[in-house]
């Protein structure tokens, strides 16, 4: 009779930019993957990495080490990002001790790790039901450690959202739906600026949702909307405003 497999408390952790889908400035989304008990897992960490740069005499520069699989002290989100990855490796070896230890010696499937992991997902919403708010309000969450400003500036693509296309959710948005929402923004005669953070945001929670965000149709660089620039007089009561609150003088400062 054959004795049953006895398994060891062992489980590795591997993070690697996904250099496929780098965007113009070099910066790609970052993957985890857990190997256990003959079993392996990928996962999107929703992070985005900045793997190599060129130095100012022409040379390449590495900013990711493949031996600690951790981004090095030149990287431009050295702490926050590196503090992120700390916690994502500490979660998954929190969640693998916790399945060991109710049941020593017995492998562990895919299913119940993936389970202990997300355990929000069997009784949260549908993915295809989410709104553009709820997915920003997740992206927000996981990038709680970015600057106020940082967090709060795609919220009015969400609002836009909400009054041009209400029904339209995040899984919904195609290439049509994308070429409409531009011709609003213009339109609305907003800035290039402004309409750039709008799709900006569509492509954070795009990728929050696990669709790839590489396509041309989802960047926005071209010279479309009218330049909005202030009068003398709308610029002198700009300066002499008092805002009520700090993220309204940010607003003024900008």
């Amino acid at each position: 009779m054959k004795s049953p497999t006895v398994y060891r408390h062992k489980i590795k952790v591997h993070f690697y930019p996904i250099h496929s889908e780098a965007d113009k400035q070099g910066w790609c989304a970052l993957r985890v993957t857990v190997r256990w008990h003959g079993e392996t897992m990928h996962l999107r960490t929703g992070e985005r990495v900045l793997p190599r740069k060129v130095g100012k005499k022409g040379e390449l520069i590495m900013l990711w080490d493949e031996k600690t699989d951790r981004v090095t002290s030149q990287h431009p989100d050295y702490l926050n990002l590196n503090d992120r990855l700390n916690d994502w490796e500490r979660d998954v070896l929190a969640a693998f001790d916790a399945l060991w230890g109710a049941a020593p010696f017995q492998k562990i499937s895919k299913e119940a790790l993936h389970r202990y992991l997300f355990p929000e997902t069997e009784k949260g919403p549908d993915p295809s039901a989410q709104t553009w708010r709820q997915v920003l309000e997740q992206w927000k969450e996981k990038n709680r450690h970015l600057a106020v400003d940082s967090l709060r500036k795609y919220d009015q693509m969400a609002t836009m959202m909400e009054s041009w296309r209400p029904a339209l959710r995040p899984l919904q948005f195609n290439e049509d739906a994308a070429q409409d929402y531009l011709n609003h923004l213009l339109d609305q005669e907003l800035s290039d600026a402004a309409i750039k953070v709008h799709f900006t945001g569509i492509r954070k929670c795009l990728e929050r949702l696990g669709r790839p965000t590489d396509a041309s149709w989802l960047q926005y660089s071209a010279k479309n909307a009218p330049q909005l620039d202030l009068e003398i007089a709308e610029l002198r009561c700009l300066i002499a405003w008092k805002p009520t609150a700090a993220y309204l003088a940010e607003e003024r400062d900008r």
